[in-house]
């Protein structure tokens, strides 16, 4: 799985256009994240790497890629900090996280 970091312009719309254009490609988003500050960026991880691209380069958004790692958890206190207490025993840096139930 990837994830693709994308730097939109922050205004309304700009967020919709880029969903429609992946819907149209049936480019399926399973988890997604937006925030602003310089800006806006959606992070999003999809089930069609090549289509994502091909899509997000038709736009012209700058963006990144980077590798996502899928772990499942069993649903009870602690299990997060376990899980990030033992990549970080291994050096492992965390760059995002999204919680899927």
């Amino acid at each position: 799985m990837r994830e693709y970091c994308i730097k939109l312009p922050d205004r309304p719309g700009e967020m919709a256009r880029l969903c429609e254009a992946l819907a149209e490609n049936q480019i399926n988003i399973l988890t997604a994240a937006a925030m602003t500050a310089t800006g806006a960026v959606l992070a999003i991880v999809t089930e069609d790497s090549e289509t994502t691209i091909a899509v997000l380069d038709s736009l012209g958004h700058e963006y990144h890629v980077e590798e996502v790692l899928l772990v499942t958890l069993p649903h009870q206190p602690g299990a997060l900090a376990g899980l990030s207490r033992t990549l970080a025993n291994a050096g492992i840096n965390i760059k995002s996280i999204y919680i899927m139930s």
